[in-house]
């Protein structure tokens, strides 16, 4: 595999994960609530955060295709991610990275519930190629960054309505 195709993964997942951990550590000192981001979907668990975090992981994990990223422990939440490479039309590698966010804290300690944002990134990596198809390196340093995944992309939307699903049929409920 080429060497920059697998530092671009490694960016992937690295700053997506940075800019959930941003968004989550933003959200705890606002008093007012922020606008949803159009790629995130918050969901409100009642289970504890422990078993959340179990039910989080269980749902990244149904998806087949994927592979689990490592989890990122914040003070405010703890980051489970995903992520799986899908090839389009063209010289083009594609990787999507689903997120959820699980809060550490209960918002309710005599009705348990944990708030989860489930987000969707993507990143596209040129590959490069030579007169007879091969794949060839290059010199030069190619820094993909990653943008959120629109809910327009429905390939890579269904995947996050799998994991939002599989919440919702453990008894979770979406919250604006």
């Amino acid at each position: 595999m080429h060497s920059t195709f697998v530092r671009g993964r490694r960016f992937l997942a690295g700053s997506a994960f940075a800019a959930t951990a941003a968004a989550c550590h933003g959200a705890s000192h606002v008093s007012e609530p922020t606008p949803t981001p159009f790629n995130v979907v918050r969901i409100e668990v009642p289970k504890t955060p422990t078993l959340t975090f179990d039910l989080a992981r269980d749902a990244l994990g149904a998806l087949l295709e994927a592979t689990p990223e490592n989890t990122r422990w914040l003070p405010s939440a703890a980051v489970l991610g995903t992520r799986y490479m899908r090839k389009r039309s063209g010289p083009v590698i594609t990787d999507i990275l689903i997120i959820a966010a699980v809060g550490r804290q209960m918002t309710d300690t005599v009705h348990p519930k944990t708030l989860v944002e489930v987000s969707a990134w993507t990143i596209e990596t040129p590959v490069a190629r030579n007169a007879f198809g091969a794949s060839a390196g290059s010199t030069q340093t190619v820094v993909p960054r990653p943008r959120p995944l629109s809910r327009s992309d429905a390939t890579g939307w269904a995947n996050v309505d799998r994991v939002v699903q599989y919440f919702v049929d453990s008894g979770a409920k979406r919250v604006p």
